[in-house]
């Protein structure tokens, strides 16, 4: 198992962090993308068990990798804008906003939410798409265009909001703990942001 995927302290956490962000910033304009997608973690932490893992697909066993390759993703897209084009959406589009085909994530129960990592990684996705939307104001990914827009809506978004407006009045009713109504909010705040903005 990668060393970044143990629960570790924070300072080794964010050392081994940014190793995988310099690794990443080492390769071609032309292939980050594609590491983003698929990278051999054997290569990068040594005593990977799998060859080749998706660094933000759900096949990626490691959770927390998954998690960190957002920030990496936003620091590349901002310092290397020839990533914006329409293969970086072709790409992360149906590995980021499209539910889970193998867990019927909607129909987890609240409790059964809040013990998964879903809330974490779609309040990222959410705040990725408002971020490439803000940030690609030419539409150079296509992520603008109304077809690409109205499928991330249909098949993620929308879905999501109206799942998220239940699990939140479910927290009210229950006066659920301090933990649960700020994972939930802040989920339901991110949902919220995006639609906003890509419904411009």
């Amino acid at each position: 198992m990668p060393l970044i995927a143990f629960p570790s302290n924070d300072i080794t956490r964010t050392s081994l962090t940014k190793l995988l962000e310099a690794i990443i910033a080492t390769q071609s304009t032309s292939s980050k993308v594609h590491i983003f997608e698929e990278v051999s973690l054997h290569h990068l932490f040594h005593g990977a068990e799998k060859a080749d893992v998706q660094l933000l697909e759900p096949n990626n066993p490691f959770e927390s990798i998954r998690l960190a390759t957002f920030p990496i993703l936003r620091q590349n897209l901002i310092s290397d804008t020839t990533l914006l084009t329409s293969t970086t959406v072709d790409i992360l589009a149906p590995i980021l906003y499209t539910l889970p085909s193998d867990e019927p994530v909607l129909d987890l129960s609240l409790e059964e939410l809040v013990s998964t990592m879903y809330p974490s990684w779609f309040t990222e996705c959410a705040n990725l798409l408002w971020f490439m939307y803000d940030l690609d104001k030419e539409n150079q990914t296509g992520l603008r265009d109304q077809a690409v827009l109205a499928r991330i809506r249909g098949e993620w978004l929308d879905p999501l909001v109206s799942r998220v407006g239940e699990w939140t009045e479910e927290v009210d009713s229950e006066g659920g703990d301090a933990r649960v109504m700020f994972v939930v909010q802040r989920l339901k705040d991110a949902l919220e942001r995006a639609s906003q903005v890509i419904g411009r």
